[in-house]
Parts: C-alpha cells; sequence; structure tokens
C-alpha cells in the first residue's frame, strides 16, 4: 500500500516515545511514594526522639539540682531545727537555695519543703506550720509515695495554697524523700514544673498529629487536652494501645474514632516515660496523592505531545518518500510492481543510481571530508594500518602533497576544559557545541591550510598536525607563534578555560602517534598552572629529573592546618591550607608527587572527619572512594584548591566550631556557679582557673566569649546584686555587706554603689525596704 511505510512510523514511533515514558512514570512514582513515606517516618522518629531529649533533659536538670540542694550544709542543719523566729538567717538561706535552684535553666516555678517530724512547710513566700497547713493531708500522700524519689502528677485546684505561680491546671513535681541515709524518711523537697511549661517543649507547629506523653503505667501523663490526663490510650478512642513489648523507639498504625492514624513513641530508661507522637495517615499521604496526580499529569501530557510530535516527524519523514517514490513513478526505466510497495520502488532506482560511474564519484566525493577526519582520527590514535593502506589513503585524501613538502612537523593538541565545579545538569549541550566549533575555527585561522592537515575532535582535545620546510629551530619557531596567537584569541574572544600541548618536532608521519601522546604528557602537567597555558613537551623532558624520594613533602604545615581544624579556627585553616597547595605547586615536579600528595592530605583529613562523627553524614550519594576518583579527574590547581575546601575543609570547619561552642558554654556555667557560691570570698581569675582545673587565659577567653562579660565584671555585677538583695531583705549594717562584698571600707563601697545605682545604700534601702517582721511572726 502506498501509505504502509508511514502507518510503520506513525505506529512504531508512538510505541518507542510512549512506552519509555510509562514505565519512568510508575518508576517515578513508585520512587517517590517509598521516599515520601520514609522521610515522613524518618521525620516523625527525629521528632519523638527530640521531645523526649528535650523533656528528658530538663528533668535530668532538676533531679540533679535537687540532689544538690539537699547535699547543702543549709538544708541539713534545717532538717534538725524547728525554724523558729532565731532561725530567721538560716530560713533566708534556705529560700536564696530554693531561688538559685529555680534560676539555673531547671524551668522549676516553686520549690517546697516539708518536715513532718519538726512540724514546719516552707515554700518561696515563707515558712507556716505543717500541722496548721491546709494541704497536710495531700503532702502527707506524698510522703507515702514507692520510692524516695521520683516524679509525681499534682492537680492544682486540689491544693488551696499555690504550687505554682502560673496559671496552669496540673503540675508535674519531683519528691525527694529526706533525710537520705535514713530509713525513716520526715521530710522531703518538692520541685514543681508547670505542665505547661513541658507543653511548650513537646509542641510544633506542623499541625499534622497530636504530641502527649504516657506514665509508666500507660496513662496519659502530659497533653494540650486537660481531659485526657489520666486516661490511657484506649480511653480516648485508640483501637490498639501500646504494644505489650515496647521498644526504645518504635512505630505501628491504628485506628481512632473510625480513621487510620501512625503512632510513633519513644520509651525512657529513666522513668518509664513513654513519649508519643500521633499524627493522621490521611494527612501524611497528602503529598504522596499530590505526587500521583502530579506524576499522572506530566505523563499524560507527555504521552499527547509525543503523539503529536511523531504524527508530525512521521508526514515530515515521510514527504521525501513520497516525492522520491513520485519521481520514481515517472521514470520508465524501472516498471512499477503489484504489490505497489514505496520503499521497494525507491530501493531499485537507487540500486540503478548507484550501479553508475557518477552515482559512485558523487557519493564519495560527498563522504570524503568524514572519512579524512577518521582516518586521521584513527591513525593519530595508534590504530595499526597497513603500510600500503596509508600509502592509499595519503594520495585518495590528497595528504601526500603537503607531508611531502614538510621538511619537519609536530603535534598540537588545544584542550578545552569545562569548569569541574559545575554539575552535569548545569552544562549547557548547544553552548559546548558552539565552543568547540569557535575554537575549531579560531584556530583554522591561525593556522593557514598549507602547513596543517586537517583539524580532528577527539574528546573535548583539538588535534592539529602541523608542519614547515626548514630546519627544528624553524617549526618550534612556528609552533610557539601560532600557540600563542591561539591562546591570545580564545582568551581574548571567548573566554575559555583551555590549555595547548605541543610534542617534539619529527620528520616522519609515522611518528604521528607518538607526537599525539607527547602531547597528551604535556597536557598532562597543566596541573601545576594557572588555566591557559601552553606547554611544550621538550621543557618537560629537558626539566631535570630527581628522584621522588628527594620531594619533600609539607608535613609541618599538614600538622598546623590539622591542629587549626581541630581548634576550629577558619580564617587560620584555611591560610595553612594555601600554604600546603602552594608547597605542593612549587616543589613538586611530576604528575605522581601531585597525586601521591593530594591523597595523602585526603587520608587525612577523612580520618579527621571520621574522628568528628562527621562519618555519620552522607557525602551527597559519594563514597570516601569516590572522593579519590573525583581528585584524580581534576587538572587545574584551582578546581584541586576549590574542590578541597568545599568537600572538606567547610565541612569539618563547622563542625568543630559547634563542638566547641558547646564546650565553652559548659565551662562557663561552672565558671558562673563558682562566682555565685565564693563571691563573699577573695575571688579571683586564677582561684577559679585553680578550682577548675583550667589555664586561667584559656577559661579568660571561654567566659567573654560565652557571657560577654570578663571575668572581673561578672564578679562586680553579681556582688552588686548581692548588695541590693541584702539591702532590701535584711537589716545588715552598710558597712558589714561592705566587708562581705570584699571592700576595703564602707565609703569605698558607697561611692561604687552611687556611681551604678545613681543613690547611696542608704537611699536605696529605703526605697526598696520590705517588712522582715513577717518571718518572725511566721515563725
Amino acid at each position: 500500500m502506498r501509505y504502509s511505510y508511514k502507518a510503520r512510523l506513525i505506529l512504531y514511533g508512538a510505541l518507542i516515545s510512549i512506552i519509555p515514558v510509562l514505565i519512568v512514570g510508575v518508576f517515578s512514582y513508585n520512587q517517590s511514594i517509598n521516599q515520601v513515606e520514609e522521610k515522613v517516618s524518618n521525620e516523625n522518629v527525629e521528632f519523638i526522639q527530640q521531645m523526649r531529649s528535650n523533656i528528658e533533659q530538663t528533668l535530668s536538670i532538676v533531679s540533679h539540682s535537687v540532689d544538690v540542694l539537699v547535699d547543702s550544709q543549709t538544708i541539713n542543719e534545717a532538717l534538725r531545727r524547728p525554724l523558729i523566729a532565731e532561725d530567721f538567717k538560716l530560713l533566708d538561706n534556705m529560700k536564696g537555695d530554693f531561688i538559685r535552684l529555680q534560676s539555673l535553666g531547671t524551668k522549676v516555678e516553686e520549690v517546697i519543703m516539708v518536715n513532718t517530724e519538726q512540724n514546719w512547710i516552707v515554700k518561696n513566700d515563707g515558712l507556716k506550720r505543717l500541722d496548721q497547713h491546709s494541704d497536710l493531708e495531700n503532702y502527707e500522700s506524698l510522703m507515702n509515695i514507692e520510692n524516695d524519689m521520683g516524679w509525681v502528677l499534682l492537680k492544682n485546684d486540689e491544693f488551696s495554697d499555690d504550687l505554682i505561680n502560673r496559671e496552669c491546671s496540673y503540675t508535674i513535681g519531683l519528691v525527694k524523700k529526706l533525710p537520705e541515709k535514713t530509713i525513716n524518711k520526715t521530710s522531703m523537697v518538692l520541685a514543681n514544673i508547670p505542665m505547661c511549661t513541658l507543653l511548650d517543649m513537646i509542641t510544633d507547629n506542623n499541625g499534622l498529629g497530636e504530641k502527649f506523653v504516657l506514665d509508666r503505667n500507660g496513662n496519659i501523663l502530659i497533653d494540650q487536652n486537660i481531659d485526657n490526663i489520666g486516661q490511657s490510650l484506649l480511653d480516648i478512642g485508640y483501637n490498639q494501645g501500646l504494644p505489650e513489648e515496647l521498644k526504645e523507639v518504635g512505630q505501628y498504625q491504628t485506628e481512632v474514632n473510625g480513621d487510620e492514624y501512625v503512632v510513633t513513641y519513644a520509651t525512657s530508661p529513666d522513668n518509664n516515660w513513654t513519649y508519643v507522637y500521633s499524627a493522621s495517615l490521611k494527612e501524611l499521604t497528602k503529598e504522596s496523592n499530590a505526587i500521583g496526580w502530579f506524576t499522572f499529569i506530566i505523563v499524560a501530557s507527555i504521552i499527547l505531545f509525543c503523539l503529536l510530535a511523531v504524527w508530525v516527524i512521521s508526514r515530515n519523514l515521510y514527504r521525501p518518500i513520497n516525492n522520491l517514490l513520485h519521481l520514481a513513478r515517472q521514470s520508465q526505466s524501472v516498471p512499477v510492481t503489484a504489490n505497489n510497495n514505496d520503499v521497494a520502488e525507491i530501493e531499485r532506482h537507487l540500486n540503478e543510481l548507484f550501479d553508475s560511474k557518477a552515482g559512485l564519484e558523487k557519493d564519495i566525493h560527498k563522504h570524503l571530508k568524514q572519512s579524512v577526519l577518521f582516518f586521521l582520527r584513527s591513525y593519530y590514535e595508534g590504530k595499526t594500518f597497513d603500510p600500503i593502506e596509508v600509502n592509499e589513503k595519503r594520495k585518495i585524501y590528497k595528504l601526500d602533497e603537503k607531508i611531502d613538502a614538510w621538511d619537519t612537523m609536530t603535534m598540537i593538541i588545544v584542550r578545552y576544559d569545562y569548569d569541574h565545579q559545575l554539575k552535569e545538569e548545569e552544562l549547557s549541550v548547544p553552548q559546548d557545541e558552539w565552543h568547540t566549533f569557535a575554537i575549531k575555527n579560531i584556530v583554522e585561522e591561525v593556522i593557514q591550510e598549507p602547513n596543517r592537515l586537517p583539524t580532528v575532535w577527539n574528546d573535548r582535545s583539538l588535534l592539529i598536525l602541523i608542519g614547515k620546510e626548514g630546519s627544528i629551530e624553524e617549526i618550534n619557531k612556528f609552533s610557539y607563534k601560532v600557540t600563542e596567537l591561539i591562546h591570545d584569541y580564545i582568551e581574548k574572544y571567548l573566554k575559555l578555560p583551555i590549555s595547548i600541548g605541543v610534542s617534539e618536532p619529527f620528520t616522519n608521519f609515522t611518528d604521528a602517534p607518538s607526537a599525539l601522546q607527547e602531547g597528551k604528557e604535556a597536557l598532562a602537567h597543566r596541573l601545576k598552572y594557572e588555566q591557559n597555558v601552553v606547554i611544550f613537551y621538550e621543557s618537560i623532558k629537558s626539566r631535570s629529573r630527581k628522584k621522588l624520594a628527594d620531594y619533600q613533602y609539607p608535613k609541618k604545615v599538614e600538622g598546623e592546618l590539622m591542629l587549626a581544624l581541630r581548634e576550629g579556627d577558619s580564617s587560620n585553616a584555611h591560610t595553612l591550607f594555601d600554604d600546603w597547595i602552594n608547597s605542593i605547586f612549587d616543589k613538586a615536579e611530576f604528575l605522581g608527587e601531585y597525586q601521591v600528595s593530594f591523597n595523602q592530605l585526603l587520608t587525612k583529613l577523612l580520618r579527621l572527619r571520621q574522628e568528628s562523627g562527621l562519618y555519620q553524614t552522607k557525602l551527597e550519594d559519594r563514597t570516601e572512594a569516590d572522593l579519590y576518583k573525583e581528585l584524580l579527574k581534576l587538572h587545574r590547581k584551582e578546581d584541586v584548591r576549590a574542590w578541597f575546601k568545599k568537600n572538606l575543609l567547610k565541612p569539618l570547619l563547622d563542625r568543630f566550631n559547634t563542638i566547641h561552642d558547646s564546650q565553652y558554654q559548659q565551662l562557663a556555667d561552672r565558671m558562673i556557679v563558682y562566682v555565685q557560691e565564693h563571691y563573699d570570698k577573695e575571688l579571683t581569675l586564677e582561684s577559679c582557673a585553680a578550682h577548675l582545673h583550667y589555664n586561667a587565659n584559656y577559661l579568660s577567653t571561654v567566659f567573654k566569649q560565652s557571657t560577654g562579660k570578663t571575668f572581673s565584671e561578672y564578679v562586680t555585677y553579681y556582688r552588686f546584686e548581692m548588695a541590693k538583695h541584702f539591702l532590701s531583705e535584711t537589716t545588715k549594717p552598710v558597712k558589714e555587706i561592705a566587708e562581705k562584698l570584699q571592700y576595703n571600707n564602707s565609703q569605698n563601697f558607697i561611692r561604687s554603689f552611687k556611681k551604678l545605682e545613681g543613690v547611696t545604700p542608704g537611699q536605696y534601702r529605703t526605697d526598696n525596704r520590705r517588712d522582715h517582721t513577717i518571718h518572725s511572726k511566721n515563725g
């Protein structure tokens, strides 16, 4: 049939275009769904672990702070005293200890101490007698908890006396029975944290699920919905509670009021609490559904476009065939067959055409240029040709006229190197083809045709065999001149990163493959130079050779670089790295020396990466072996420098800076505690350093960096805070306060106080005086 070939084109084109699109679409959808589900699952696990970490850290701090409190001399002395009026100073010290516990970032809002033996209860607002207290039964029940220390859930409206100062329905309290070393416990300390504070720590903004904490019995301990507290998961609508065998972190699916939910939980080995994050499966799969519809729309659009493109292309492809068929049927030399096969008819006419001498000569001329380039490329690359065949091709392609006229020849290789820092998807193929076309034009303009064979592209390298009448000096001068012109023109007009390698002169065309290898070896040494460099093999060959063992690797600079990285010193690390790489390029002579040096530094940096904990971080889907391969592919100095800084130096500096910041803050907190405990004694940075077993200069730097104040500035600040406390809270004379704060005389203290506060200590006491008789009345 006349249009059978066109129909086959459309059919085959449709199948070839649609089937891969469907396969890719289905594969992409499945991969996207799997990645979304894995991402959501990982995010839920990370969130629940973070929630557990936040609360556990707070509880741990409170527990530690309470242990420190009950070990203090003040608390131990108070346990043995009835706390009457004469004990007001001891009571003030107890309240100070309570306030200190609340101010250490523990989130504790109230500290209560109960002594059933001495019949008193102490809070921040004062002292009361236990047998007269309205909450006596509640406190006695807390004394009967199972363990000597534990966390309890308290309902605030069950206490007539406020447990906290904040409007919150529930309180989480830490009960510590005292004395610690006796079986018969007669006292306790109760540190109260508002549940609202803990709720803030488990709240995020994604709105996808519910967050709550279960106690050891599986009942809700912390939840934004106050009505759920004290109930189990089954009580609030869950079809399934937690598994009987709990893992440290786990997930399972269940139904909540008819809807599918994914429950992620994490258990605490310290207090047997369970942290739960429950999210609707419907909400979690919204993104998956969107991906499905998006994939369907894209695939359908591509299929429609392919069908249209196949129809248009098939029609255009068939048009020449149709025209040929029309011309063939007008010819009387070949009869029309009965089957009307359009392709068969055209084939018969073509066979008749190629049988003629004119047709053969026309075809040879048409493909002559490509054939020449293919022959030269194969010959340069060392493909074995029979000498007779080579001579025949030289005559056919009319190369022998030039070659025989040359006395000397040389091979020039122009290498076009794109920027290795660009990703593959950022490279524009049409632009790259334009660059190669432009480079080829510049080369052929600079080197006139009588002095060169046709230029050949071979893997981003333009191969030019040039020749000239005369001696070796003549060809050297000529090659130097043309390479400089090529270099200058490409840099001026194209601004492309190119390098040029030039072989040694030779006299016989059969030496061209060897000359190509010499040019490649010359180009290999461009690693030592900046971009747009011209390298002559003769200069590489004539350079004085030395043994690899004589090369001195800059080990000292490498050691200093590793130290700067460990210290997180970004500026010094980059300077030392520049010194290291400059030393390599200044001293090394051979490629082997460069590569050995680069690999040695890479090995050290990868080892440091493992030591810092970065081995858990992926290298953008690369392995360490991939890094070695990438490094070997770099052929420019700046590419090597940028590669090291991006892939290794920057991640290491970021990691060690994070480690140092955390260590500095912990050390500064210990210094602050030391000042608060020894403010009434002679206090110096050296005494603090001796106490903490650190160098004084190091502590000075750490404290300034963490707090913004010098050590002496903070000591002065804290002593004045205590001075204001003594003036407003006690009746101590100014002279006694001055002596306690380590002033030589009271006048110096008064002058300093007035300079900072604008009033004298006496005026400050008058303005801020409080009634201290309340304590004695309560006693």
